[in-house]
């Protein structure tokens, strides 16, 4: 039995009472014995062009199907749920690629995939690497979803999910080839209306941080062969005016484990934001604007480009005090990010509590952070300094985190 699709006992169900709307994600077939896993004999990697797609690589929301295929956006849709994701999953092409998924128990480590293997019994893997060393292991539950090619994954095959689990699965014919939106175009252009800078190039094989004309700070790519990328040196957070720094970790050839050094995320997560970019010349560039990112493969680790500097943004900045922030620039302080017990989010070095006294804030002539909201709080908590900030008259509206750690509620 090729396995039942996970809605077919509820469409049959409904289908004697009202038309309902069917096609769920296929669960798969139990084996007997789950096969031992034989070298590969066919192997695609997530570096190829038309190769592996990681959709979601990470922490599920709740305990979900242990495996499951998708062959359609219906399919997929469901997929997505039941292993436990929230949200909508991207567009797959599904005349070229399936997709197979899985909520399982974790460890709290976590690694990159990066290959799916086929041995010559069809046993499917996925071929996997450490991101985070050393790793602490602790319960948690992960949802693996990923795009496989149809070239490997045949008319059958069988998932080796876990040493104990797998599951064979027949997958349906291919649909005609649809044309999905453009790409954008690419990044970089002939010229650059508004630019914000004029950088050098790091040398050919390397990657560096560059400083815009305000002082913010982006990280420039050249390969080997005369590619380049530049990826914001800072990524959103829940708040819009607060940003962390992007890191890069030269050990993996990734930013903060998780993006390549052209900003595609290996794990599923939305892109770094990239910015556009003209030559100028042999040796330098022209930055303009964030603009989208075109999906593609993920660059191997062993081509990343080799670090020229510090791993870190703003790290070779001298700290200075506020005052000492020009108008409309960027630069590092000391201070921390306090949201106090009441009134904005500001900024100041935290002074110590008082034995019987409330836990302080800020003073309220220290600069704000704009469009925070004046509002009552239960404690007072914020983000440890050194941060890197823009500052707009007596306030900041943009600041970047860069690893002080968070401030929790004072006792």
């Amino acid at each position: 039995m090729a396995g039942m699709r996970s809605s077919e006992l509820g469409c049959a169900i409904g289908f004697a009472l009202v038309v309902v709307a069917c096609g769920g994600s296929i669960q798969g077939s139990g084996v007997a014995a789950v096969p031992a896993i034989g070298p590969p004999a066919a192997t695609v990697t997530t570096s190829q062009p038309d190769g592996v797609r990681v959709l979601a690589n990470g922490a599920a929301a709740r305990q979900g199907e242990p495996a499951l295929l998708a062959t359609s956006p219906t399919e997929l849709a469901e997929l997505w749920s039941d292993v436990g994701l929230e949200g909508s999953p991207p567009a797959i092409q599904f005349a070229t690629h399936v997709v197979i998924g899985a909520n399982l128990d974790g460890n709290g480590c976590e690694y990159e995939i990066v290959a799916v293997h086929l041995d010559a019994n069809r046993t499917l893997s996925l071929g996997e690497q450490a991101s985070r060393e050393p790793c602490q292991p602790r319960g948690a539950r992960r949802a693996k979803v990923v795009a496989i090619p149809r070239t490997i994954a045949g008319a059958r095959f069988t998932w080796w999910i876990a040493p104990h689990l797998a599951r064979s699965f027949t997958v349906p014919p291919a649909p005609r080839l649809t044309l999905g939106a453009n790409d954008p175009p690419p990044l970089e252009r002939d010229a650059i209306v508004a630019p914000h800078g004029v950088v050098d190039l790091p040398p050919r094989g390397h990657i560096a941080l560059r400083p815009l004309d305000d002082g913010r700070e982006v990280w420039v790519a050249q390969r080997a062969n005369g590619e380049v990328s530049v990826v914001l040196a800072d990524r959103a957070t829940p708040i819009d005016s607060i940003r962390t720094q992007v890191t890069w970790n030269a050990k993996l050839g990734r930013f903060d484990d998780t993006w390549d050094s052209f900003g595609r995320s290996v794990n599923g997560e939305r892109s770094l934001p990239a910015l556009a970019f003209a030559r100028a010349g042999d040796s330098q560039i022209t930055i303009g604007d964030t603009a989208p990112l075109a999906d593609g493969a993920i660059e191997a680790r062993g081509a990343a480009p080799v670090l020229d500097g510090k791993p870190a943004p703003y790290a070779a900045l001298a700290i200075v005090p506020f005052d000492a922030v020009r108008d409309g620039q960027f630069a590092r302080v000391a201070d921390d990010l306090i949201a106090g017990l009441d009134g904005p989010w500001r900024f100041c070095k935290l002074p110590a509590a008082t034995p019987g006294a409330p836990p302080p804030g800020c003073p309220a002539d220290a600069p704000a952070l704009s469009g925070s909201r004046a509002e009552s709080r239960p404690a007072r908590s914020g983000h440890a300094g050194p941060l890197a900030v823009r500052r707009r008259g007596h306030a900041i509206d943009l600041v970047i985190l860069l690893g002080g750690g968070a401030i929790g509620p004072a006792p």
